[in-house]
């Protein structure tokens, strides 16, 4: 047979191959190897059909004969490379589509092969070219922009590979699986970064994959929860609401929904939410414990005490839910009961609520030198956010303070484009030509507290003729004196405390208030959140939290020189605004009882000297009570009268004097009683003891205003100078100590000479009618020359 006649009968072959009549063109391809067994076509074509049919060893042996023959034949190695990487023998086979390539460089099926062989053992970047060059070579070719995307992918290229995805939708429209792995990616990209906390790249994301997909629910909810991160409340309820609507039992729909309603302010809404959660998965404790939440901020905390219990026994590991119960211990006040709680929680994870089990710990006395070195060391990891609040009564430094509070506030900042634009920016001069200025004062304490009885006098003095005033109550709603006095004594009283956060802010901004002074900062009740909105363009720290907040919401903070010379803005965030005497503003109208109660009747002794500290009990360290116990030692007959707050403090500071060889009746414990009645027994003390490193601050102005002298002891932050300030202020600097040696040793001269003492009792009774500490007409020109100059972007330090 001529080499013609087995060439015809080659292409013969090739038709029938081509048309799928396989078995017909084999019998062809082994007629041509009967009359020439080194026929190389025949072998290469043979070695095809048997890897068309997997059976690859066969395959392998027979283009491998067939390169042997005719190894100039680009195809043939193609092949090859084809069935070495069928066998799993990836470098033999990215050997052969070189070898190729070699013969022909603009072998589109070749680069594309060696891409798919150095795909396969992981070489992506090496298939990235080799898809690029088939690209190139051949643009309609889809796989080879499926497959670059997917090397783009895994080389986490992310915007190229979607560009290539995209490519190969154009090219082919409804390609259903290319459709669906452009799907996955831009699915996997958002869980991605939502896992790294980057909401707002996970929400675009998402957003990609909605518009392959709009109903896609996994993708609808996941970009809900990234909105709800970023605040974006009303964009998080629709993407949920449309989950909810497209999958009906999704129940983490339903969950999310319920946060975001929550968040929002739409307690009903959000209450609803979770339980319809529960009706499809009544065993779940994610749906407890949201609409424990719900239900809390509500202010059914018996109905959220009872969801927490039962996600605890869904849960025992529920951090969260110990929290939340070890919360609401503190609210009913069973602090012994919350000191177990939060203790559980701690067990479970050392980063759960171990500042507030340190704070609690510290209110009922139960020291542990261990716990201050574990508060320190959490202060300054920078992985761990500590309620600010409780770093000012620690031994942290100012420095640590300010590290502290910025992590913390890290968490409660929104994105810039979602705070409030003004109108105007600030200008010198004051509100608008005939406009007064509007001042708002923001506090969750207009009631029988300790904050109000400090500013009333203030709040009743506004000059009316520059200042509009403004009173925004946060807390609980009350109707008690002092709230009512308060009320009389603004312009404007606003209950915010229905309202969501975003919802608070945009009240204040749209009664244009120019100033917004905040008296909470990070205490109890307290809403930064409302202020990290920017509702007013002047911003304001004052009065209640003794150190700064923070933030960049946040313009200044009023101080005075004592608490925080000028050498400290350094660690302020806030920029130092001073008062020239006393940052503290004292009412003169605060009444003291007429009648002043027996010692006897006080449970103190008729003779002996009383030291006297009616500050919390958390302010007591074991160094300063050391103090008092060796006074006690030195003065037989002499006594300490606390406060007694009724929990279990009172029994561990008795144990705590006995340790020291003190009898614990020495001890003496004050009830809580009405303001007036409290004031008048001061009268009974001989000397007022001060607490560092958190001084007294009310309480020593209460000491004080009662004419009871006040030792302290000079501290390195704001809050453990308060009483120094005070006592500068009322003309008795030579109260201030500089450390506990020096406040021992006084204390102790002042108990021993009856004559020093009543010498500073007299000055005492003389500067409290003309000092700078009780003149609050001269504290409140001083007040409205700096708020006139924060009005006017000047500053006045």
């Amino acid at each position: 047979m001529t080499e013609q006649n087995l060439s015809d009968m080659i292409e013969a072959g090739r038709g029938l191959h081509r048309s799928g009549r396989l078995e017909e063109a084999e019998a062809l391809y082994r007629r041509v190897l009967t009359e020439d067994p080194r026929h190389g076509q025949a072998q290469h074509l043979l070695g095809v059909l048997a890897l068309q049919r997997g059976q690859i060893a066969e395959a392998v042996e027979r283009l491998d004969m067939a390169v042997e023959a005719e190894p100039d034949d680009p195809n043939i190695r193609n092949n090859l490379g084809n069935a070495y990487r069928a066998a799993g023998r990836m470098e033999d086979a990215i050997r052969a589509y070189a070898a190729a390539l070699v013969h022909r460089p603009d072998f589109p099926d070749a680069h594309y092969n060696l891409g798919m062989a150095h795909q396969a053992a992981g070489r992506n970047e090496e298939a990235t070219a080799c898809f690029r060059r088939t690209i190139a070579l051949d643009p309609g070719m889809v796989p080879a922009h499926v497959n670059l995307a997917i090397a783009l992918t895994r080389q986490n290229m992310v915007v190229e590979a979607v560009a290539a995805f995209e490519e190969a939708l154009r090219l082919v429209p409804g390609h259903r699986q290319v459709h669906a792995m452009l799907l996955d990616l831009h699915l996997s990209r958002g869980i991605a970064a939502t896992e790294a906390a980057r909401f707002p790249e996970a929400a675009e994301c998402y957003g990609a994959a909605l518009a392959l997909d709009p109903d896609n629910a996994l993708a609808l909810v996941n970009r809900g929860c990234a909105h709800f991160f970023t605040r974006q409340l009303a964009e998080s309820i629709a993407d949920l609401e449309k989950a909810a609507t497209i999958v009906p039992d999704l129940v983490d729909a339903h969950v999310f929904l319920g946060r975001s309603y929550r968040a929002a302010g739409q307690l009903e809404s959000a209450i609803r939410c979770q339980k319809r959660a529960l009706a499809l998965q009544p065993q779940a404790p994610d749906p407890h414990l949201e609409l424990g939440n719900a239900l809390l901020a509500s202010g059914r905390r018996t109905e959220a005490m009872a969801c927490y219990r039962t996600v605890l026994s869904l849960r025992p590991e529920s951090v969260e839910a110990y929290t939340n119960i070890g919360n609401l211990q503190v609210e009913q006040g069973l602090l012994d009961e919350a000191a177990a709680t939060y203790a559980e929680a701690v067990a479970l994870n050392p980063a759960g609520p171990s500042d507030m089990l340190y704070q609690l710990r510290k209110q009922l006395c139960r020291w542990d030198v261990a716990d201050e070195a574990r508060f320190r060391e959490q202060l300054r990891d920078p992985a761990r956010r500590i309620y600010p609040f409780v770093a000012l009564g620690s031994s942290a430094t100012a420095a640590e303070q300010l590290d502290g509070v910025t992590r913390w506030v890290a968490g409660l900042e929104i994105p810039a484009e979602q705070r409030f634009h003004h109108d105007r920016p600030l200008s010198p001069g004051a509100a608008s030509p005939g406009e007064r200025i509007r001042i708002g004062y923001m506090s969750s304490d207009f009631y029988e507290h300790a904050v109000s009885y400090l500013v009333v006098g203030l709040l009743e003095r506004h000059d009316r003729s520059r200042f509009e005033v403004f009173a925004y109550s946060i807390g609980a709603e009350n109707s008690g004196p002092m709230r009512r006095r308060i009320m009389a004594a603004v312009d404007h009283f606003v209950d915010l405390s229905p309202y969501p956060h975003r919802e608070a802010a945009r009240r204040i901004h749209d009664d244009r208030i120019h100033i917004l002074i905040d008296l909470n900062g990070y205490t109890t009740q307290g809403r930064p959140e409302i202020l990290s909105y920017r509702p007013a363009p002047v911003q304001v720290n004052y009065l209640g939290y003794p150190g700064t907040m923070g933030a960049d919401f946040m313009d200044y903070i009023i101080v005075d020189p004592v608490v925080a010379p000028p050498e400290d803005q350094r660690f302020f965030s806030e920029r130092l605004v001073h008062l020239p005497h006393c940052y503290q503003p004292n009412d003169p109208g605060r009444v003291i009882a007429e009648q002043t109660p027996s010692r006897a009747s006080l449970g103190l002794p008729e003779q002996g000297f009383v030291f006297c500290c009616f500050n919390n009990l958390y302010k007591i360290t074991p160094e300063v009570f050391a103090v008092w116990m060796r006074l006690l030692a030195n003065l037989p007959g002499a006594v300490l009268w606390l406060l007694d707050d009724g929990t279990s403090a009172t029994t561990a500071l008795a144990r705590e004097a006995e340790k020291s060889g003190i009898d614990a009746a020495r001890l003496v414990f004050a009830p809580r009683c009405p303001q007036a009645e409290h004031l008048a027994r001061h009268r009974r003390a001989d000397l007022f003891l001060d607490t560092l490193p958190y001084n007294a601050h009310t309480t020593a102005s209460d000491a004080l205003w009662a004419g009871l002298p006040v030792l302290t002891c000079r501290g390195e932050t704001f809050a453990g100078r308060v009483a120094a300030s005070l006592l500068h202020a009322v003309g008795l600097p030579e109260l201030v100590t500089h450390g506990r040696e020096e406040y021992e040793r006084m204390a102790m001269e002042l108990a021993g000479n009856r004559a020093m003492l009543d010498s500073l009792r007299s000055r005492l009774a003389d500067n409290r009618g003309n000092s700078p500490l009780f003149d609050i007409d001269l504290y409140r020109r001083h007040m409205e020359e700096i708020l006139i100059g924060m009005w006017s972007n000047i500053g006045v330090t």
